[in-house]
């Protein structure tokens, strides 16, 4: 897997091309501002940047997006969505209980077989999957979760 990318600013979201080693993204930066003084048009050095011309680029690690979901986050949600479809939906969901909340929590925080789900669905629209295999997969990763908790529940009870 490439790991390494350059940029012109140091900031934001990186886009382009990735290396496999440190030095190949140097030498691929370094070769686009030698053409870019040559006037020949670059990804790196577009005359499209925003502020003053600069002969900087910066080198760095390629990071993978991890989504970050907690049940407090969709329980304040589903209540933000009452209160914008009516004002009676004030004091939605307001008798949550804590274990309540953390069980929702344990259902959607992040574990790993989320993440997988996650890239292959990416990986699915990416190819052209169907929609319904998409919602295949969805239904999977719910049954996975409810068996998850259902075992959670055994060895809470020990029975």
């Amino acid at each position: 897997m490439n790991e390494w990318m350059n940029n012109r600013s140091p900031d934001g979201t990186w886009y382009g091309d990735t290396f496999a080693t440190r030095e190949e993204a140097v030498e691929d930066g370094m070769r686009q501002h030698a053409d870019a003084l040559q006037g020949l048009g670059t990804d790196l050095f577009d005359d499209d940047f925003p502020g003053p011309p600069t002969n900087v680029f910066y080198v760095g690690r390629v990071v993978k997006f991890r989504p970050s979901v907690d049940g407090c986050d969709l329980i304040e949600r589903a209540q933000q969505d009452a209160w914008d479809a009516s004002e009676y939906g004030e004091g939605y969901l307001d008798d949550v209980t804590k274990e309540q909340a953390d069980e929702l929590d344990g259902l959607v925080s992040a574990p790993r077989d989320f993440y997988e789900a996650a890239e292959k669905a990416r990986q699915y629209a990416r190819d052209g999957m169907r929609k319904n295999d998409v919602l295949a997969l969805i239904d999977l990763l719910e049954m996975h979760h409810k068996s998850d908790m259902s075992a959670r529940r055994k060895n809470d009870t020990g029975k």
